[in-house]
């Protein structure tokens, strides 16, 4: 599913909130009633009740706007033309394994922060975090797809976590060099990614894990056929 980014005025875009790509309703700030409704948003909490509209000045006309999600129906907040609420997406992105240690935690939280605004900025934090992983870990070798076979031919690493650290290194390379894997074009790739990177934190795979499976399905073939050729040789 291609990611198209919240902008004013833009009939339809992901969602800062649900993160579905669905049409929106734009409203203008033109009562006083309507600038309480903002306020109350910004609050973080939803209108309680209906406002008697109370028309004020034009000259806060097309300012303050709300565009209204046609799928979960909550409402961004537009001053100036920029999305000022909500500043971080809310829909589900899983928090940071608790064990992360702290310079890779800041790396995972910013490319929380980032995802919506640019995917690929997100997919190569996370790609940065795995490299890391793969050092703490004691892998050996000139690159990241080296340091990953030291650890897997040491049988240090079970498969599974073998193909997930090779799935992580190429969106992410791809996210730097766009390749045949557009990032931006399959975002879903890159939410799954987060889950992705938290399991290969605690090393505590199942074999098989089907979040793994499905991203690993989800690759162009080419993509495929590199990480079962480093997992082979």
């Amino acid at each position: 599913m291609k990611y198209i980014k919240p902008e004013f005025l833009k009939k339809s875009f992901n969602c800062p909130y649900c993160g579905n790509l669905a049409q929106q309703e734009w409203l203008d700030i033109l009562s006083l009633g309507k600038i309480q409704m903002v306020k109350e948003y910004l609050l973080g909490g939803k209108p309680r009740r209906k406002y008697k509209p109370v028309y004020i000045s034009h000259d806060i006309e097309h300012v303050i706007k709300f565009s209204i999600c046609q799928n979960c129906k909550e409402a961004a907040v537009w001053y100036g033309g920029e999305l000022i609420y909500p500043l971080i997406p809310t829909h589900s992105l899983p928090e940071p394994h608790k064990d992360l240690p702290d310079e890779l935690r800041e790396d995972y939280e910013e490319a929380r922060r980032v995802f919506i605004e640019s995917p690929r900025s997100a997919a190569a934090l996370l790609r940065l975090i795995v490299e890391k992983l793969v050092e703490l870990s004691g892998g050996k070798g000139k690159n990241l797809t080296e340091r990953i076979h030291h650890l897997f031919k040491e049988k240090r690493l079970p498969k599974d976590i073998a193909r997930a650290l090779h799935i992580v290194r190429l969106i992410g390379n791809n996210a730097v060099h766009p390749g045949s894997l557009d990032v931006n074009d399959n975002v879903n790739i890159v939410l799954k990614l987060f889950t992705v990177v938290n399991i290969i934190a605690e090393y505590l795979l199942e074999k098989g894990n089907s979040t793994i499976e499905e991203l690993y399905e989800s690759l162009p073939d080419d993509k495929k056929k590199l990480i079962d050729k480093d997992l082979e040789t």
